[in-house]
C-alpha cells in the first residue's frame, strides 16, 4: 500500500502545498504548489472567503500536476498562545501477552492527553520523552519489551481551539479532512536536526513574511514557542527606505545579500 501525504502551510505571504510519498523510509516529493495568500494575516485567517479561494487554487494546482484528488491533509497551524505541558500516565495490560506493542503505546498516550486537555484547547501533538515498563525506567522505545505496567512521560502541545476551528472549517468547505496538525517549527527541526541538536538545547528561528517564530527545543523535544510581530516584510521596508529602492528591488537585495 502506497503511503502518500499532503501537507498544507498557511502563510501570510503564500499558501504552500506539498505532496510526498514515503518510500524506503524516505519522503520523496511528488509535487508542490505556491499561491499568493489572501485573507491571511500574521498567520491567522482574517477573511475566510478569500483564504478559501487561495487554498482551493493551491490544492487544484497540485491535483492537476498529479491527476489525483486530495481529500485529506496535514495542516501547519499557528503557535499563538500554545501550551507545552509535561504529562504522565500509566496503563495495565489486561491480556496474557505481556509484550508491549503499538496499541499499548497508543493507549497510554491517549490517557496522558486526556489528563491535561481542556475544553477551550485543541490537541496538536504529544511527544514521548521516555517510557517505563514495570520497574524499568528511561526507555525510549518499549516495543517488544515484556511487562504488565506501561508508563509514559511526554510533552503535550495544545493551542487555543479558535486558532484551529477557522482552519478546519475552511478545509471542510473544500470537502477535505484535516487528519493531523503540526507547528511549522517542529517540521523545521525534523528537517535540520543532527546529533548535536538532539543532545542539547537549540532554537529554531523561522522568519516569515509578517511574523517570526522562535521555538526552543531540548534534546529534540519542543518546550516553548513564541511569535514576534515582525517579519521579512519589515526588512524589505527598511532596505527600501534606507536605499530609496522600490519594494521588488529591496526584496531581491534581501534574498541575495542579507
Amino acid at each position: 500500500m502506497r503511503k502518500i501525504y499532503t501537507s498544507v502551510d498557511l502563510g501570510s505571504d503564500s499558501i504552500k502545498v506539498l505532496v510526498g510519498e514515503v518510500y524506503n523510509n524516505r519522503l520523496c516529493v511528488l509535487a508542490t504548489s505556491t499561491v499568493k495568500s489572501k485573507g491571511i494575516k500574521k498567520g491567522l485567517i482574517v477573511d475566510a472567503n478569500e483564504a478559501l479561494a487561495t487554498i482551493r487554487d493551491a490544492i487544484s494546482e497540485v491535483e492537476g500536476k498529479l491527476s489525483i484528488s486530495i481529500n485529506k491533509v496535514i495542516a501547519n497551524v499557528p503557535s499563538y498562545y500554545a501550551n507545552f505541558d509535561i504529562v504522565n500516565a500509566e496503563i495495565l495490560k489486561s491480556d496474557d501477552d505481556l509484550r508491549i506493542n503499538g496499541s499499548d503505546i497508543f493507549k497510554v498516550l491517549q490517557v496522558a492527553v486526556k489528563s491535561k486537555m481542556k475544553k477551550d484547547r485543541e490537541f496538536v501533538t504529544i511527544i514521548p520523552i521516555n517510557f517505563t515498563v514495570d520497574d524499568k525506567k528511561n526507555i525510549k522505545d518499549p516495543k517488544n519489551l515484556s511487562g504488565r505496567k506501561l508508563g509514559v512521560k511526554g510533552m503535550l502541545v495544545t493551542t487555543p481551539l479558535k486558532n484551529v476551528q477557522s482552519i478546519v472549517s475552511i478545509f471542510q468547505s473544500l470537502n477535505i479532512d484535516v487528519i493531523d496538525m503540526s507547528f511549522g517549527s517542529i517540521a523545521d527541526y525534523e528537517e535540520f536536526k543532527n546529533n548535536a541538536t538532539d543532545k542539547g538545547i537549540s532554537a529554531v528561528i523561522n522568519i516569515g513574511y509578517d511574523i517570526t517564530t522562535v521555538s526552543l527545543f531540548n534534546k529534540g523535544i519542543i518546550i516553548n514557542s513564541e511569535i514576534i510581530q515582525i517579519g521579512s516584510k519589515n526588512i524589505d521596508n527598511d532596505i527600501s527606505y534606507v536605499f530609496k529602492t522600490d519594494k521588488k528591488t529591496s526584496q531581491k537585495l534581501k534574498e541575495n545579500f542579507a
